[in-house]
């Protein structure tokens, strides 16, 4: 009736005390610095984690308190949903000695063409391109990772997929479109709750 109610550290060292006494005696030596008593507070220490554990759990029925996937599950309730990241577009300069396909992610059956930048960013093409010949091609990648991922010129120069007749990759310019991060948790939590308080009268409005 009154919630998640847990012991404390020393409510368990009284009670694990006690049953030491119990079956050994008084005269136990439960000190810190003995075999006995390192093993007792194993015991304790193991349950304390537990405790926590279980504390997390319940307090994710709350949320206010829930984080990442549970805090999703929790404010569909109130029908919200997490406002997903976006991708940083950019454009980068395929030079090719022949003709050639290079597969986007707008298919799922061949491996997607995927460049990397010095700072181990992975770029994928956006759509499939078939290439009839030699020269210089502008192509639109996007960032494999969503979120605000910058593109700094002439940096995006490493090929991760290897094809033949691709001769070298770069990006003169600067993104196209910066991607937007995800939304926080903090943030969802805030938006829900002027959510829920639209229709209230009082402090929350």
């Amino acid at each position: 009736p009154n919630g998640l109610e847990t012991s404390t550290q020393q409510e368990l060292v009284d009670y694990f005390t006690s049953q030491y006494q119990q079956i050994y005696g008084p005269d136990i030596n439960l000190a810190s610095d003995s075999p006995d008593g390192q093993m007792m507070m194993i015991f304790i220490q193991a349950i304390l984690d537990v405790q926590d554990l279980l504390t997390q759990i319940y307090n994710q029925f709350d949320p206010d308190s829930a984080i990442g996937k549970v805090l999703d599950q929790r404010v569909a309730i109130n029908g919200i949903q997490r406002q997903a990241g976006t991708h940083t577009v950019t454009n980068i300069t395929v030079v090719t000695s022949q003709a050639l396909n290079l597969y986007g992610i707008d298919q799922n059956t061949n491996e997607i063409y995927t460049i990397q930048d010095n700072a181990g960013n992975k770029w994928n093409l956006i759509e499939t391109a078939v290439i009839s010949g030699a020269g210089s091609h502008v192509l639109a990648f996007q960032a494999e990772r969503p979120g605000a991922v910058l593109s700094v010129p002439n940096t995006i120069t490493t090929p991760v997929t290897v094809v033949l007749g691709v001769t070298s990759v770069n990006n003169p310019t600067t993104y196209t479109t910066l991607g937007i991060n995800e939304e926080s948790d903090y943030a969802l939590k805030i938006r829900r709750q002027k959510s829920v308080a639209l229709s209230s009268q009082g402090y929350l409005q």
